[in-house]
């Protein structure tokens, strides 16, 4: 939803503008990779949805005109994106396996295909596949540009850093610009 209102006045011209956006969770799957490609072994959206996002931003500007013929003018801007610094999840690790492959001579095609357990197959069961610690925390996808640590993955929103920085599994924070115009 957008909403946009002007008011002109002999102080000059002001414009505000709100916006709000207000979407539902990501269904989140648990993944395993088999071979080389994941796969899902408890079905889709297994791990139910993450929060609903919503976010607000703001706009507003003030325009002072310097001259009577209205050829110079000096305009003043701030745009606020999340204007209630809200800090949803909008990813988490999915993948259960840190790293590695089963392997066809560890789950043979013809087990994978009538159903298995899946933790028979990875972490202390088999070593070569280790579990994630971080499988269900917020985190990034690779596909993001994520690569979550656990250091990194566990923190909040408000844990963003140059050592770890937030990959997108939180909504981005409060950001606020302010402009100057000068118009001849």
């Amino acid at each position: 939803m957008f909403a946009y209102y002007q008011i002109n006045s002999g102080l000059g011209m002001t414009n505000i503008g709100v916006n709000q956006l207000v979407l539902s969770g990501t269904p989140d799957t648990t993944s395993v990779i088999y071979l080389s490609a994941p796969t899902l072994p408890f079905g889709r959206s297994d791990l139910g949805r993450t929060p609903a996002y919503s976010q607000t931003d703001l706009t507003l500007t003030h325009a002072f005109n310097l001259d009577k013929s209205k050829n110079r003018r000096l305009r003043f801007e701030v745009n606020v994106r999340n204007l209630f610094n809200q800090d949803a999840v909008i990813s988490r690790v999915t993948q259960l396996n840190r790293s590695g492959a089963i392997s066809v001579a560890r789950l043979p095609l013809s087990k994978f295909f009538s159903g298995y357990n899946v933790y028979d197959y990875i972490g202390t069961a088999n070593p070569s596949v280790p579990l994630n610690p971080i499988y269900g925390l917020p985190g990034a996808s690779y596909r993001a540009g994520g690569g979550p640590t656990v250091a990194g993955a566990t923190g909040g929103s408000s844990s963003f850093s140059a050592r770890f920085p937030n990959f997108g599994a939180y909504q981005d924070f409060r950001t606020i610009r302010l402009g100057v115009t000068l118009t001849f």
